[in-house]
Order: structure tokens, then sequence, then C-alpha cells
């Protein structure tokens, strides 16, 4: 085996070059090919690149998965004014707390695979009833499940 070494260009770790095993057809007979086992001398790949890789890996999976919740929450039928309408950007109060909590609790128990709960909203004009709904469906949505706004 080859232990020749060379140095990794992004992080000046030594790297060995290693003997990779492979088959190669070298020959036919009476029309069965022929092959024959060989080495290749390969450089081996810095744990920095794989590092590099897994880190870009995760970060494409992160984005393919966002784009899909955007997708739901575009889909999901949501009025412009609730575009950003969440728990995070709910604003609290004595009189609305109770009303967060279930809500919190609603779409947590649903996110969770566990829709047999539910929850009315009642009460007048302004006090948040479509910010709440619409924070549920986009909690629903992080896990990947679809709603509906109507």
């Amino acid at each position: 085996m080859d232990t020749r070494s060379e140095v990794c260009p992004r992080c000046g770790r030594e790297l060995r070059v290693v003997e990779r095993p492979t088959i190669r057809k070298v020959d036919e007979v009476d029309g069965q090919p022929v092959y024959e086992r060989g080495t290749t001398p390969m450089l081996a790949t810095c744990q920095c690149v794989k590092d590099e890789q897994e880190r870009q890996r995760k970060q494409e999976a992160a984005e393919e998965r966002q784009r899909y919740i955007n997708s739901i929450i575009r889909d999901a039928g949501t009025s412009a004014r609730l575009t950003g309408a969440s728990f995070e950007t709910w604003r609290r109060s004595l009189a609305t707390d109770e009303a967060f909590q279930k809500a919190l609790q609603c779409a947590e128990h649903i996110a969770a695979g566990k829709p047999d709960s539910g929850l009315i909203l009642l009460g007048p004009v302004g006090n948040g009833k479509s910010h709440l709904a619409e924070s549920i469906g986009k909690r629903v949505a992080q896990a990947a499940k679809t709603y509906v706004f109507r």
C-alpha cells in the first residue's frame, strides 16, 4: 500500500494517499467478461472537507424543508394582513393570556400528530382571534402538516 502524503489546501492537515480496491474488465472470453482486481491510488478526503459537505447537506435539507413549509403556508389561504402572524408576534396581555396558552397547546397537540383536540375562538372584533388561528396554522406547518385558513 502506498503511504505517500500530501497536505489539505484548506486546513493544512496531512492527507495520505491510499490504495482503493478496483475491479476492471480486461477481456472477454467466449462472450463472457474477464475481470481483474487491482488498486488505484487516491488522496484520502480530509475531515474538514467531509465536515463542510455535511454542513452543506444539512443546510440544503433545511432550505428544502423551509420551502415546503412556505408552500403549505402559501396554499393555506391566509389573508395578506396575517402574513406576520405567529405566536412570537402575539402581543400578550392578562386579558388574552388564557386564549394564547390554549391556542399554543392546541397547536402543539396537532403538530405532534394528536389532532384529537380542537379550539373555538370567540370574542369581539380586534381581540386577535385570526392572529391566533394563523399562529396555530403556522405552528402546524412547521411540523410539515397542512392546514386551511378560512
